[in-house]
């Protein structure tokens, strides 16, 4: 399973076999049963997560006490609340397992000791969190424009499987 987490940072940069050996050594692997928290609102997140198999859901609570969703993290999708991370504040919203997970967790800890070891990590890392954030941006704009049948139309093409994985457990 760390082979698909290596395969998916090397789209965005070259690692040497020694440079993924060194990441391997710094990931765990976690599981998840639906409804399990990977951080929550009002605590600091000190981890990112590596989606290998499951769905994760990021919502936040509005004004009105209704929970709001924002983004689904799928199969080699990385996951955290970026804000809460790097700049150790707490979170604003709640990650949780909407299925079975199994994910790989790199700590902060070791997010620190990969930026002094591995070359190309933070060039990757930033790659990754742009081409997220662009998507992201694009996917919220087009919500916004749209009726809620036509929001949930794209949804479906978007996460053809997510819906259906969701609901099913």
């Amino acid at each position: 399973m760390t082979n698909d987490l290596i395969s998916a940072i090397r789209k965005h940069a070259n690692f040497s076999s020694e440079d993924a050996k060194i990441i391997e050594q710094h990931m765990l692997t976690r599981h998840y049963s639906k409804g399990d928290f990977f951080s929550a609102a009002g605590k600091v997140t000190r981890e990112i997560g590596f989606v290998v198999s499951g769905v994760f859901r990021f919502y936040a609570i509005d004004e009105t006490g209704q929970e709001v969703t924002y983004f689904f993290f799928k199969e080699t999708d990385l996951f955290t609340e970026l804000t809460s991370f790097h700049d150790e504040v707490a979170c604003k919203g709640y990650l949780v397992a909407e299925t079975e997970a199994e994910i790989r967790v790199i700590t902060k800890d070791s997010w620190k000791i990969l930026r002094e070891t591995v070359k190309e990590w933070d060039f990757a890392m930033r790659r990754i969190s742009q081409e997220g954030l662009l998507y992201n941006i694009k996917f919220h704009r087009r919500l916004i424009m749209q009726d809620a049948l036509q929001s949930y139309r794209d949804f479906l093409r978007i996460y053809p499987t997510v819906a259906q994985r969701v609901e099913a457990q």
